[in-house]
């Protein structure tokens, strides 16, 4: 009895310990983002137009371009 709790135990830390990488690495992705995006204005002092939206399965990506350098980001939202 005692080995069959101890699985279910381990079964849970397991789960918990997965669970909280992944939340982990979309924050991650989140804060990026934002930093990415830095309220619409590029390093080299220009601001970012929108270009495109791409779909994948999971959520939408936006991919928005330096008026004056060119640079390119793209920001991911999820559905």
């Amino acid at each position: 009895m005692k080995d069959i709790d101890l699985d279910i135990i381990q079964i849970i830390l397991s789960i918990a310990i997965i669970v909280g990488i992944i939340m982990g690495t979309v924050k991650c992705v989140e804060d990026h983002d934002k930093k990415a995006w830095n309220n619409g204005y590029c390093e080299c002092g220009g601001h970012f137009e929108y270009e495109q939206a791409v779909g994948h399965q999971y959520g939408t990506s936006y991919v928005y371009t330096c008026d004056s350098c060119g640079k390119h980001i793209e920001i991911w939202e999820e559905r």
